[in-house]
This record gives structure tokens, C-alpha cells and sequence, in this order.
């Protein structure tokens, strides 16, 4: 079982109509969900699997070693503002999306993911979990790419998800 099992069975039974919803007979389904992402200490319970982030060693690693390229940036974004702490939180919660949307995509069962669908699903992060668009600078989209690129081929390390060139 996977703490996003819900999403990949969503995913799953998706047609082009709309979910096809089940009716169980016996037993009920109990989701609960906080109002956002929110910050959780290692084998604390905040509100949700995909909404309670565990900011880990790795994350502050990755951050301090990338820390050159965004302060390169230099802009007036959020991002740019941010403590080092802060964005290791971020790059936790980048994590954590990559890791619910290879589970939800199917990419564990099949034991691979292409580069470009990697790539897709990086972008997503970042635009989920950033907020960055299409009309933020190239050079916070290279360390925000540099960023969940890194952490994709990390997350699929962790599952047994192999990269592959497609």
C-alpha cells in the first residue's frame, strides 16, 4: 500500500466520462485532508498523507549545494526571499508531489519512466508546489528545474523507478 493509493486508483479507473465510482456494500472510506501543505515532524500526523511534509537531511543538502544558483537569480520573487530553511521546505514539498504523481501516474509498476515524462512531472511540481509559471525568469526556472530534477531522480531511486531516454 502507498499513502497515495487513493490517487493512483483515481488515475486508474479515469475515463474520458469522469471517474468510475465504486459503491461499496460494507465498509466505509474515511479521507481527511488539511487545508494546505504543512510542515510535519518525522512520524507526525498533519492532516493528510499528501499534505503533511517531512522536510529531510537530503532536502537541506540538496538546497545548501544549489544555494549558489538561486541566489544567481537575484530577483524580487518569493523564492528569491525565502531562508534556506524555508526552501528546504520546499523542496521537501517538491518531493512529495514528484513522489504522489509517479505513484498516480503508474511509473512503480512499469519500473521506468521516460526522461521527458519525468521532466513533465518536475514541472508540474514546480508549478504546483512554487507556484512558478510561464512568466517567472529563466535563470529561477534553471535552479528551480536544477532543483526538481535532482529531486525526481532521487524519488525514483527510492521507489526502483528507473530513468530511461525515451
Amino acid at each position: 500500500a502507498n499513502k497515495f493509493c487513493d490517487r493512483r486508483f483515481i488515475n486508474q479507473f479515469l475515463g474520458r466520462s469522469g471517474v468510475h465510482w465504486f459503491r461499496p456494500a460494507c465498509w466505509l472510506y474515511f479521507y481527511s485532508r488539511a487545508d494546505g501543505i504543512t510542515r510535519a515532524e518525522p512520524g507526525g500526523y498533519t492532516g493528510g498523507a499528501s499534505f503533511g511534509v517531512e522536510v529531510g537531511e537530503a532536502d537541506v543538502e540538496l538546497v545548501a549545494e544549489l544555494e549558489p544558483l538561486r541566489s544567481a537569480a537575484g530577483l524580487d520573487h518569493l523564492i528569491c526571499r525565502l531562508s534556506e530553511d524555508d526552501v528546504a521546505f520546499l523542496a521537501a514539498s517538491i518531493r512529495a508531489a514528484l513522489h504522489e504523481l509517479l505513484v498516480s501516474l503508474g511509473s512503480v509498476e512499469r519500473g521506468s519512466i521516460a526522461t521527458a515524462a519525468l521532466r513533465q512531472a518536475c514541472d508540474r511540481a514546480l508549478r504546483d508546489r512554487a507556484s512558478l509559471g510561464q512568466g517567472d525568469a529563466e535563470s529561477l526556472w534553471h535552479w528551480a528545474r536544477a532543483l526538481a530534477s535532482r529531486l525526481g531522480v532521487e524519488v525514483c531511486r527510492a521507489m526502483g523507478v528507473r530513468v530511461v531516454l525515451a
